[in-house]
């Protein structure tokens, strides 16, 4: 039998065929860029955990929720949706920069925005928090959570 014929070579196609879809589903999932939470506790024992989630998977994830859940989200959260949609739209079209610095004796509270990411950090002496957020993912789940436009 010839070599790269039979079992085994049918085997290295699959797994090769298997990679290159795992490869491109997480391209995919990661072209879009990804929510990012890190937490540190400054504490012997603390937790130290860093939460990377896709934007894209966060995007559809608005689109699972439960039809009683959205009304009731529309309702507490409706009137508040136009003014967060044109806040973030004013943002994703200004110029990248520092929007908050703050610092205390206990806290420094940070605020940029970079390309088409807001990245927050809070450091104190208890621990730090970093979170970088996609505006276009924002934008995505507010249209989302807004429900469809009237007359549409």
């Amino acid at each position: 039998m010839p070599v790269g014929t039979g079992f085994f070579a049918a085997l290295g196609k699959g797994a090769g065929y298997c990679a290159a879809t795992l490869a491109l589903g997480g391209a995919i999932l990661y072209s879009d860029s990804a929510i990012s939470v890190r937490v540190k506790e400054h504490k012997p024992g603390g937790a130290n955990i860093y939460l990377p989630v896709p934007a894209m998977l966060a995007s559809t994830a608005a689109s699972f929720l439960p039809e009683k859940e959205l009304e009731k989200i529309r309702r507490e959260a409706g009137p508040y949706l136009p003014l967060v949609r044109a806040a973030v739209e004013g943002l994703r079209n200004s110029p990248d920069g520092e929007l908050v610095d703050v610092k205390n004796k206990r806290e420094h509270v940070r605020v940029v925005k970079r390309g088409d990411t807001l990245y927050v950090d809070v450091e104190s002496e208890s621990e730090e928090v970093h979170v970088s957020l996609p505006l276009r993912t924002v934008s995505r789940v507010v249209t989302r959570l807004a429900g469809p436009s009237p007359g549409a």
